[in-house]
C-alpha cells in the first residue's frame, strides 16, 4: 500500500518512515502542496496524509486532486493551530487526527482507510482469495516480529525528537489554563 506523506519538516517524515514502513506501507514523500498534487497525478499514491501545519497557500489545489482521483486521505494537526476536525470533514477529508495521537490510533485509521481502497479495488469474486492472504499475511508477520522490535528503538528516539517540537507547545498550552483558573479563582476571592 502507497501512502503519501504531505509536510514540510523532514522530522515527521523520517517517523512516518520509520513507523509505517515496517508495517508494510510503502512511504512516498511530498514536502509541499505542488509536490504532492504532483505525485497524486503520477499515480504514486492509494492514500494521502496531510499535516495540517503545511502552509496552506495551494491547500484547496491539493484536496481537488485528491478528491478528483478518489484517494482516501487522512489530515491530521494541533487545536491551537486552528485545526478543526469537523471543518476538515466539511471539505470532504476521510479522516482526521487531533495531535498528539498514538502509533495506534494511526494505524487504526490507516487501517480504515487500506479497507475502503481494497473495496474499491477487489472484484467479488477475488474477496475470498483476499482473505486467505489476510491470513497468511498476519501469519507472516507474527514471524517478523523480531525485526519490528530491532526497529522499535529508532522509533522510540524519534518519537522523543518529535516531543521535543510537541511539548513546548503543550506546556505553554497548560501552563495558561492553570494562569487563567488561578486569576479566576483569585478574582472571585476579592
Amino acid at each position: 500500500m502507497r501512502l503519501l506523506y504531505v509536510d514540510e519538516r523532514k522530522t515527521w517524515h523520517t517517523l512516518m518512515e520509520k513507523v509505517l514502513v515496517p508495517r508494510g506501507y510503502e512511504v512516498e514523500h511530498a514536502f509541499s502542496v505542488e509536490e504532492a498534487v504532483e505525485k497524486i497525478k503520477e499515480g504514486k499514491a492509494d492514500i494521502v496524509i496531510i499535516d495540517f501545519s503545511i502552509k496552506a497557500e495551494n491547500i484547496l489545489e491539493l484536496l481537488k486532486a485528491i478528491k478528483e482521483f478518489q484517494i482516501p486521505f487522512l489530515v491530521f494537526g494541533y487545536e491551537s493551530m486552528g485545526f478543526g476536525a469537523e471543518r476538515l470533514k466539511d471539505f470532504g477529508v476521510d479522516s482526521v487526527l487531533t495531535k498528539p495521537f498514538t502509533v495506534e490510533d494511526l494505524l487504526g485509521v490507516l487501517n480504515e482507510l487500506k479497507e475502503r481502497v481494497r473495496e474499491k479495488e477487489v472484484k467479488p469474486e477475488e474477496k475470498e482469495l483476499q482473505q486467505v492472504e489476510e491470513v497468511s499475511e498476519e501469519e507472516t508477520k507474527e514471524e517478523e516480529k523480531p525485526s519490528v522490535q530491532v526497529s522499535q528503538e529508532t522509533v522510540e528516539r524519534i518519537i522523543r525528537e518529535v516531543a521535543w517540537e510537541v511539548i513546548p507547545e503543550l506546556a505553554e498550552k497548560i501552563l495558561r489554563e492553570e494562569i487563567q483558573k488561578l486569576i479566576k479563582s483569585r478574582l472571585a476571592d476579592v
